[in-house]
């Protein structure tokens, strides 16, 4: 019986968050502001450009899956957010254009490897925050936007491993194996002036049979953005 009751418990805990986006990882980077004040540094910087965003797949997708069609909708569900519920400017900035030492998209893919592997007080190589100093300037940007989308479902080796654990563990170890499945969230927002990494989030929605459609995307990446500040605060007297 007390096993039966275990089991009705785990099974509970995770379809009540299957979908659900939980943060695993925030940083703030701060600043002084009137009268000592500490403020989110991100949130002075209104104006943002977001770089080319790629939905990565590694699983079985069940229904019909267009990969750039669901990371045009993140893109849209990304801005949206950020506008209407945070008070950002966002414009998005196309993978195919060429802007300072490499292309928009080989930016992103250098700040995620950077966040990534080398860590996140590590400076920016001097070619990369070049680039990220003349995107900005092209965009009129005081920040650049980088999002990293993986959806990791089940497929049939990760199958393979949920028979193993259940058998192992009397059917209920499975339950934290498939935990650490569905659509997992890197965020982060880099200043432009200077390149420093001033907010980054990580976050995953369990989900292990779909990956979670782009129309969700931004308040679930995003959560946890403190809001820009006003436009006031940056009109001059």
């Amino acid at each position: 019986m007390a096993k039966l009751i275990t089991l009705f418990v785990w099974v509970w805990l995770f379809f009540g968050l299957a979908g659900c986006a939980t943060q695993s990882e925030d940083m703030h980077a701060t600043q002084i502001g009137p009268e000592g004040t500490s403020l989110d540094r991100v949130s002075s910087l209104r104006r943002l450009v977001l770089l080319p965003i790629n939905y990565e797949i590694d699983g079985d997708v069940s229904e019909e899956w267009s990969q750039e069609a669901e990371a045009k909708k993140a893109q849209e569900a990304v801005i949206n957010y950020l506008e209407n519920w945070r008070g950002y400017l966002v414009k998005p900035t196309c993978s195919q254009q060429a802007e300072g030492s490499f292309s928009a998209e080989e930016l992103r893919v250098r700040l995620l490897d950077q966040l990534s592997s080398s860590g996140k007080e590590t400076k920016l190589p001097v070619e990369t925050l070049d680039t990220i100093q003349k995107i900005a300037r092209a965009y009129d940007a005081d920040g650049v936007l980088v999002l990293k989308l993986r959806y990791e479902g089940l497929d049939t080796k990760r199958w393979a491993a949920v028979y193993g654990i259940t058998f192992v563990t009397m059917g209920i170890g499975q339950y934290f194996y498939l935990f650490t499945l569905g659509t997992h969230y890197s965020a982060a927002i880099f200043d432009a002036k200077d390149g420093e990494l001033v907010w980054y989030a990580q976050s995953n929605a369990v989900s292990w049979s779909h990956p979670v459609p782009g129309d969700y995307v931004g308040s679930m990446a995003f959560a946890t953005l403190p809001n820009a500040l006003p436009q006031v605060m940056f009109d001059k007297p």
